[in-house]
């Protein structure tokens, strides 16, 4: 009785998470890190040097908002663009190293420059028009606020 009910327990939890994990696939859509297609990413990721740079996002919801944040290590404020185009918010940037000192004889050169573009279709249940961004420790932050459903109005109908 007690290992059915600690399965069952178990169960439960699997289920809410991955209840929890569908419902931010449909809130946020990166076309380019799809999490039921891990091959593609891998792939993507192994050839970043074809492709620039492509930082890393965590995406997860707190209270009455979402937030994605980006890490963005070497990258100022003045570098990052953010723009919401009806439901597709796009994330970019870019930073130069110079690497022009002819003074410096380089052994290895592990930092990059260039750029990158992230971009996510934002689903229902979103307020684009509040939507804030802050920076700070390499770190972007981007908070969207979840919209409150309308509270159905309630009216007294005379009988005649």
């Amino acid at each position: 009785m007690v290992k059915t009910k600690k399965l069952k327990n178990k169960k439960t939890k699997i289920e809410n998470n991955i209840n929890q994990e569908d419902k931010m696939k449909r809130l946020f859509y990166d076309p380019f890190f799809d999490i039921d297609n891990l091959e593609n990413f891998t792939s993507f990721h192994n050839n970043k040097k074809n492709y620039g740079n492509f930082p890393k996002v965590d995406l997860y919801e707190e209270g009455q908002n979402y937030f994605i944040e980006m890490e963005v290590p070497g990258y100022k404020k003045e570098d990052i663009k953010i723009t919401l185009k009806e439901n597709l918010l796009s994330i970019s940037g870019e930073k130069a190293l110079d690497r022009n000192n002819s003074q410096r004889k380089y052994y290895l050169t592990e930092r990059h420059g260039g750029k990158f573009v992230r971009n996510f279709t934002l689903g229902e249940g979103i307020d684009t028009n509040n939507i804030e961004a802050s920076f700070e420790n390499g770190v972007l932050t981007i908070k969207l606020n979840k919209v409150v459903p309308a509270q159905p109005e309630i009216k007294t109908i005379e009988i005649k």
